[in-house]
């Protein structure tokens, strides 16, 4: 009987190594779960990071846009103001050959009676 009560007692060397493997275990398991709450811990980090360059950007773009809205809008003016320009220009151009249609009709016609007062003078 002292055999089989020696094979159902674990010796203390064998208590030892079991205590000693839950030990590590726990260990192993303890380096993980900081592993894994340094893992999350960085990704939510990266994520505000993330989300703070986004609403940059957008921030960014919004008034990249309005500057292009503003941009467009004097473009839109000037072309107005180059088109009001050309149609006075166009205007005082036919002025212009209309006064000089009359100056001509007129000196031509003032070059005629000279020649037929001179003519008339003969």
């Amino acid at each position: 009987m002292a055999v089989s009560q020696a094979t159902a007692i674990p010796s203390i060397a064998e208590m030892a190594q079991e205590k000693l493997e839950k030990l590590q275990i726990r260990r192993e398991n303890q380096a993980l779960l900081e592993r894994i709450n340094s893992i999350g811990a960085q990704r939510d980090k990266d994520l505000e990071d993330i989300r703070q360059q986004y609403e940059a950007a957008l921030e960014s773009n919004k008034e990249t846009v309005a500057r292009i809205d503003e941009l467009e809008q004097k473009v839109a003016d000037r072309d107005r103001e180059v088109d009001d320009f050309v149609e006075d220009l166009q205007r005082f151009k036919g002025t212009v050959e209309e006064f000089l249609r009359t100056r001509a009709s007129e000196g031509w016609s003032m070059s005629e009676s000279s020649a037929v007062d001179q003519a008339d003078t003969e």
